[in-house]
């Protein structure tokens, strides 16, 4: 069955019991889930598929989802056999799809489309699907492919227009097509770098300020900004979880100190314990825009600092 590890921090048993005890307006419990059992030849195993299939005369699962907390994990796993088993013709093509190399591009497409070729030969090979039977080909990638060549094609005969072979100096022309394509490559920035991206709309509005009036412009731009708060959000949130984290961790140390010392939760009579570090409450209060995304982290650090 299930086995509750922690609450509001704590792990030993007796700590736990007590905390329940205490009956404490919230309790963050992290509990460990066993999922299959033994295995084969060692004890306590059972084929629950096998008698499961002899009851009811069919073939079932080995265990029933719990549609309460599987649900997520299963929706990955069909996430991962769709967009990770793939063929290796289209593997390749996937991944030069998020680069900007054209020839590579082109010659992954290529051996795409040889394999496709292959496959429809009536002299091919029946038995080769069966080496990998789980892999899932995209129906879609190969169209996909074909707009990213052109694309980059555009963009390469475009630079090569732009390029001065004898010339050191810059047009606005030029300048133009380097801020706008700055600005549309720190949209698609897979490192999410608000502060790259708001370098290129300040640039954009510097080399671009008769062009930025624009439907097209003032559209690519606002969702430009959206995305500087977006980024900024979710950097700060994850600097907030790692902080959270450790100063957590230090509560729990100074609290297992006390306990060590007999001096939790009160000290005796005449004795001085070591105090608490204010700044535990003071980070918390940082996180109210933040408390979805926290989740567990912070519900788990409010409960320690209720606790002290």
């Amino acid at each position: 069955g299930d086995a509750i590890i922690r609450i509001n921090g704590l792990t030993h048993s007796h700590e736990m019991l007590a905390e329940l005890k205490r009956r404490p307006r919230s309790l963050a419990m992290l509990v460990l889930r066993s999922a299959g059992g033994a295995r084969p030849g060692q004890p306590g195993y059972r084929n629950v598929a096998a008698d499961t299939a002899a009851e009811n005369g069919s073939a079932a699962e080995a265990f029933e989802v719990e549609a309460r907390f599987d649900g997520e994990l299963v929706s990955l796993v069909e996430d991962i056999k769709r967009h990770v088993l793939l063929p290796e013709a289209e593997a390749s093509v996937a991944m030069r799809l998020v680069e900007n190399d054209l020839d590579e591009l082109s010659k992954a497409l290529e051996a795409l489309r040889q394999r496709k070729r292959t496959e429809n030969d009536e002299d091919a090979d029946p038995a080769a699907e069966e080496e990998h039977p789980d892999l899932v080909p995209e129906p879609g990638l190969e169209d996909e492919a074909q707009k990213r060549v052109h694309l980059l094609g555009n963009r390469r005969r475009l630079e090569e227009g732009l390029r001065k072979p004898c010339s050191e100096k810059e047009t606005d022309e030029e300048n133009h097509y380097k801020a706008n394509l700055a600005l549309r490559e720190s949209l698609a920035d897979p490192t999410f770098d608000a502060d790259k991206l708001q370098v290129a709309i300040d640039n954009f509005f510097r080399l671009c300020p008769f062009q930025a009036n624009s439907p097209a412009a003032k559209a690519l731009v606002a969702r430009a900004r959206i995305l500087v708060e977006l980024w900024t959000f979710r950097r700060r949130c994850g600097e907030l979880r790692h902080e959270v984290l450790y100063a957590t961790k230090a509560a729990l140390k100074w609290e297992a100190k006390r306990r060590a010392a007999e001096t939790w939760p009160y000290a005796p009579k005449g004795t001085e314990a070591e105090a608490a570090d204010p700044g535990f409450k003071e980070l918390l209060e940082q996180t109210q825009e933040y408390v979805g995304e926290l989740g567990f982290v912070l519900q788990e650090a409010k409960a320690v600092l209720e606790r002290h």
